[in-house]
C-alpha cells in the first residue's frame, strides 16, 4: 500500500521547503517510515511549510502517489499546518486514512483528537502500532484493539482509546532510519554530515522539557540505549551510502549518564576508526553533573575515539535558576568550567545551549549566565528563548503566574519572547538575545564577527529574513565560507589562548 508522510518546516528558503543539512532529518517520522517499509509498504515524504499552498502541493501528491493512507507529525508550534493539511486531505478525497503522532498528540490527546480530519492518534511511540494500522487500512477493515493508537470509528465517528503499551524495550529490534527518503528535502549536498540515534529517553525531569510527561505517557523504562555493535552497523551503512560523510553526530540525551556503557561503546568506535581509509569525527550531547565534570577517563575515551566536540545545555548560569525552576542536574558553575577545561585539554570543542527568559529569571540571573559562558570558553553558543510548550511543567508555571493568556504566538516560537515579567521586561529579554555573542566572545572572537552575530540575531527575530539568510548561506559560496569561518573562530581563537 502507498503511504505517505507529512513533515513541517518553520525556517526555510526555499519553496518547496527543504531541510538545510542531513543533520536536520527528524528521528521520530523516519522509524515511522522505516517501519512502513519494512513490513512491505511503500512510503513517499511531502515536506511542507508555512509558505506552501497546501492544496497544491497535497492534491499534486495524491495524484502522482495515489496513498491510501497519511502519516502526520507534529509539535505544538507546527500543528496549525498540520492540522490545514489533515482538513485538505480530506477535502480532497475523504477516503484516505490520515493518523496523526508526534510529541503534541501525545501530550494534548484529548484536544487533537477533536479534529475530526484525524481517523486515529497515535499516543507514544508508534512504530508497531503504525504497522498494525497500515495492515487494517490495507485489508479494508475498521482498525480496532491496536495499542497506544485513539481510532474513530469510521462509521459512528465514536473514539475507541486503547491502552498504551510499554515503551520499545530492544532499540536494536528497530530498522535504520529511512535517510533517502530525505535527500530530495536537503539542500546542501554532497552530504558531508550525518547523525544516528543511540538512544531514547532521558533521566531528568527538567521543567521545560517534555521529556517528563512523556516518560509518564507509557510503561516500562523510558532510558533505553542501543547496543555499541548496532549504532557501529548504522554507522556502517551511512558512511556507505554517503562516502562523503565526515562528521556523524550520535544524538542522545546525555552520553556519561552510563559511564560503563559510555566507556565501551568509546572503545569499540576506536577500533572502527582504524579500518576507515580516511578520518570520521564525532560529536555528542552531554549533561554534566558532579560525576562527570572531572571524569577525565572518559574524555580521554572519547578524544581516543575522534570525539571532536560535545554539546552541552547550560541552559542558565545562575544556580538558582537551574535548581529551583529548571531543576537541572546538580552541579555548580566551577564543574561546568572545569568540565571545558578538560575537554579543551583533550582538544575537544564545547558548544553551550542556553536558555532566556524563563518563568522567575532577572536581568542579574541572566548576567551571570553571560559571565559562565564567558568562563567556559566555548566554541559555540546556541541561544534560544524560552517558549511554554503546552503540556510541560513550565507552560503550567508560566500560566499560573499570567505571564502568558489563553493564545500563544508559535511563530518563530524560540527568537521572540512571549513572557510578561517584571524583572525581565520583554524588551530586555530580546535585547540580551541579539547582543549575547557580542559579549561573550568579547576577547576570543574579532570586533565585525561579534557584530555580524548581533546583525544574524536581528535576522532570527524575523522568519522571513532567516529564510533569506539561510538562501544566502546555502546557496552562494560567499554565505558558506563565512558561516563556515564563524563556527570555527571561537576554537581557533582558544587554541592560541592555550
Amino acid at each position: 500500500m502507498n503511504i505517505g508522510l507529512i513533515y513541517s518546516l518553520e525556517e526555510v528558503f526555499d519553496n518547496p521547503p527543504r531541510l538545510p543539512n542531513a543533520l536536520s532529518i527528524p528521528f521520530g517520522i523516519s522509524f515511522i517510515a522505516s517501519a512502513l517499509k519494512v513490513s512491505g509498504h511503500t512510503v513517499k515524504l511531502l515536506v511542507l511549510s508555512s509558505r506552501t499552498n497546501v492544496f497544491d502541493a497535497v492534491s499534486g501528491f495524491i495524484n502522482g502517489f495515489n496513498p491510501r493512507m497519511f502519516c502526520l507529525t507534529s509539535v505544538a508550534t507546527q500543528y496549525p499546518i498540520i492540522s490545514e493539511t489533515a482538513r485538505v486531505i480530506k477535502q480532497i478525497d475523504s477516503s484516505i486514512f490520515n493518523v496523526v503522532g508526534g510529541v503534541h498528540a501525545t501530550l494534548q490527546p484529548d484536544i487533537v483528537i477533536q479534529n475530526k480530519s484525524f481517523d486515529a492518534m497515535c499516543i507514544g511511540e508508534g512504530e508497531v502500532a503504525v504497522v498494525s494500522l497500515a495492515a487494517a487500512i490495507e485489508n479494508k477493515a475498521q482498525p480496532a484493539n491496536i495499542p497506544n493508537m485513539w481510532i474513530r470509528h469510521l462509521g459512528t465517528g465514536v473514539i475507541e482509546k486503547n491502552n498504551i503499551s510499554p515503551f520499545t524495550k530492544e532499540l536494536d529490534s528497530l530498522p535504520y532510519i529511512e535517510r533517502e527518503l530525505w535527500d530530495p528535502w536537503i539542500a546542501s549536498k554532497p552530504i558531508k554530515a550525518s547523525q544516528i540515534l543511540m538512544g531514547r529517553g532521558c533521566p531528568f525531569k527538567c521543567t521545560y522539557c517534555s521529556n517528563h510527561i512523556i516518560a509518564e505517557s507509557q510503561g516500562g523504562g523510558y532510558v533505553r540505549l542501543r547496543s555499541s555493535e548496532n549504532i557501529i552497523g548504522e554507522l556502517q551503512h551511512v558512511l556507505l551510502k554517503y562516502p562523503e560523510v565526515d562528521s556523524i553526530y550520535f544524538e542522545l540525551e546525555t552520553f556519561g549518564a552510563n559511564t560503563k556503557y559510555a566507556l565501551n561503546f568509546c572503545q569499540r568506535l576506536e577500533d572502527f576508526n582504524k579500518s576507515l581509509q580516511r578520518p570520521v569525527h564525532y560529536g555528542i550531547n552531554m549533561a554534566v553533573t558532579k560525576k562527570i565534570s572531572r571524569n577525565v577517563e572518559l574524555i580521554g575515551a572519547m578524544k581516543k575515539a575522534s570525539f571532536s566536540f560535545v554539546n552541552i545545555g547550560l541552559e542558565s548560569g545562575s544556580e538558582r535558576v537551574r535548581r529551583d525552576i529548571l531543576r537541572r542536574p546538580g552541579y555548580s558553575n566551577q564543574d561546568l568550567i572545569e568540565f571545558c577545561k578538560t575537554a579543551r585539554a583533550h582538544s575537544m570543542a564545547v558548544n553551550l545551549f542556553i536558555l532566556i527568559g524563563v518563568p522567575g529569571e532577572t536581568v542579574d540571573d541572566f548576567r551571570q549566565t553571560v559571565d559562565c559562558a564567558k568562563r567556559c570558553l566555548p566554541r559555540n553558543c546556541m541561544l534560544s528563548i524560552f517558549y511554554p510548550y503546552v503540556g510541560t511543567r513550565l507552560y503550567d508555571v508560566a500560566k499560573d503566574q499570567k505571564l502568558i493568556g489563553d493564545t500563544l504566538d508559535t511563530r518563530n516560537e524560540r527568537g521572540r519572547a512571549v513572557l510578561r515579567m517584571k524583572e525581565f521586561p520583554r524588551w530586555r529579554i530580546q535585547y540580551e538575545f541579539v547582543t549575547f555573542h557580542f559579549k561573550v566572545f568579547k576577547g576570543q572572537m574579532s570586533f565585525y564577527k561579534r557584530v555580524f552575530y548581533i546583525l544574524r540575531r536581528l535576522i532570527s527575530i524575523s522568519p522571513l529574513l532567516t529564510s533569506l539568510y539561510m538562501s544566502f548561506v546555502t546557496r552562494s559560496r560567499i554565505g558558506a565560507v563565512l558561516s563556515k569561518s564563524l563556527s570555527r573562530s571561537a576554537l581557533r581563537n582558544l587554541d592560541a589562548q592555550g
